[in-house]
């Protein structure tokens, strides 16, 4: 075994790495090096010509190229042209680090989302809307912030963790939209993906209830019925929603929990009037 570089016929190989081959096999093993290199070169940012070693494979009259002679495969795959591994895993070592440094940027953004939404939501349900809208414009400011890093890294956008923080996001500015009295806002009003809109919309119902609820222990039994209608349009509407099922994660748990707890509420309400 013996290796070269910057070789484009048998001879620049040399004879001990010819000896016993035809020329037109090692012709071909070197044209299958070159185009391999030619093609990967460009992704990987291999410079020049790695060293090729060349040996003769278990098949008569058959050549195996690699890169050392520990990589001529001894089953025998005919004419093997393989790159380098220190500088595949490097190449690869190095672009798998960087988007683990975006992913835990990103990783910790999407966790300071999902906490404001919490504290908002619990600001509305003590009548605090100030601090609730303030709470949502900081994490929309978080979302913003995850939008821009993910420009460079977009796979990561589908992350479950990702998805959580916009769905955390929906549920709460959904309901500040009904406490306020300004309608449910659009997905697009909110800058939120379709998915986790809709599972924020669904998550929203059991945050409806909880008020329905509230307002029962008051005598409020208009207020009841406010967020009992809300619930039940919310539940038609996404039971309208044919492809749910397959596309969007936990969705016929979501609705039956839902649909259960317009049961429980119209119960709660008839109840309460009596």
């Amino acid at each position: 075994m013996g290796t070269t570089r910057n070789f484009s016929t048998g001879r620049d190989v040399g004879p001990e790495l010819r000896r016993g081959l035809p020329p037109g096999v090692v012709r071909g093993a070197i044209a299958r090096y070159h185009a391999q290199i030619r093609r990967l070169s460009p992704h990987l940012g291999i410079k020049g010509w790695p060293p090729l070693a060349l040996g003769r494979s278990p098949f008569a009259n058959e050549a195996a190229v690699g890169y050392s002679a520990k990589q001529i495969n001894s089953k025998g795959h005919m004419l093997l042209v393989r790159l380098p591994l220190e500088e595949v895993i490097s190449a690869i070592r190095k672009e798998l680090e960087a988007k683990d440094r975006i992913r835990e940027e990103v990783l910790a953004l999407s966790r300071t989302v999902t906490r404001l939404s919490a504290q908002a939501i619990l600001s509305i349900h003590k009548a605090q809307l100030d601090l609730a809208s303030g709470r949502l414009e900081e994490a929309r400011r978080g979302l913003d912030r995850m939008e821009a890093i993910l420009r460079d890294c977009p796979e990561i956008l589908y992350k479950g963790f990702v998805y959580t923080a916009y769905q955390e996001y929906a549920e709460a500015s959904l309901l500040l939209g009904f406490v306020a009295g300004k309608g449910l806002p659009t997905p697009e009003r909110l800058s939120v993906p379709p998915i986790p809109y809709v599972l924020g919309l669904a998550d929203v119902v059991g945050e409806l209830r909880r008020r329905a609820v509230d307002s029962l222990r008051v005598r409020d039994l208009e207020a009841a019925d406010r967020c009992l209608a809300v619930m039940e349009d919310i539940y038609e509407s996404l039971l309208s929603i044919e492809r749910g099922y397959a596309l969007i994660p936990g969705f016929r748990g979501k609705l039956d929990a839902i649909r259960r707890g317009i049961e429980e509420t119209r119960g709660d309400i008839l109840r309460a009037g009596r």
